[in-house]
């Protein structure tokens, strides 16, 4: 006899490798901030969904950023896509990101910061134009996810970029 179930209860499935051969299932509480190979997951993964840019998956990649943006940080970056100006909007542009450092801290408030060193390749008609450092530094947390029943959740785990910065750093070369 089934019984009706008396709470839902969230839990996370990371699969461990490309092949998924296996799993690693947790619940989806506040031990999932704890495991920072996850978190550094997320957040290189928010990074290079928002910084990369190849006309071909950008919006779908918005949308995850939507997803995990707070509303104020969601709506500077989608000033900056829209301008007129702007990279974003370019047909002609392109850029690779490629992530070389993710370091988590907690400030003496207790808010999650993460401190991400990123190097993103610039290529205008397919041709690179620059290769340029860039530090970022965001604020994050892990809200309760919503009840959700869609076959594939969109943000399952809840996490949300509450500030993002970002900060060019010296050229590391100019072909």
């Amino acid at each position: 006899m089934l019984l009706p179930l008396k709470e839902t209860q969230h839990h996370f499935v990371d699969f461990a490798n490309q092949d998924k051969h296996y799993a690693i299932i947790q619940r989806a509480d506040e031990s999932i901030t704890s495991n920072q190979a996850l978190v550094r997951s997320l957040v290189g993964t928010y990074i290079l969904n928002r910084e990369s840019i190849n006309h071909i998956d950008d919006q779908i990649r918005y949308e995850s950023v939507r997803l995990q943006s707070s509303q104020k940080v969601w709506e500077v970056f989608e000033n900056l896509v829209a301008s007129k100006h702007s990279i974003y909007t370019n047909a002609k542009m392109d850029r690779d990101i490629k992530v070389i450092n993710i370091a988590l801290l907690k400030d003496s408030s207790a808010q999650n910061i993460a401190s991400v060193q990123i190097v993103a390749k610039l290529f205008y008609e397919g041709k690179p134009t620059y290769e340029k450092r860039y530090h970022i530094t965001l604020s994050y947390a892990f809200n309760t996810p919503k009840l959700d029943y869609e076959p594939m959740p969109k943000n399952p785990t809840g996490f949300e970029v509450n500030a993002y910065s970002i900060v060019e750093l010296s050229p590391l070369k100019n072909p």
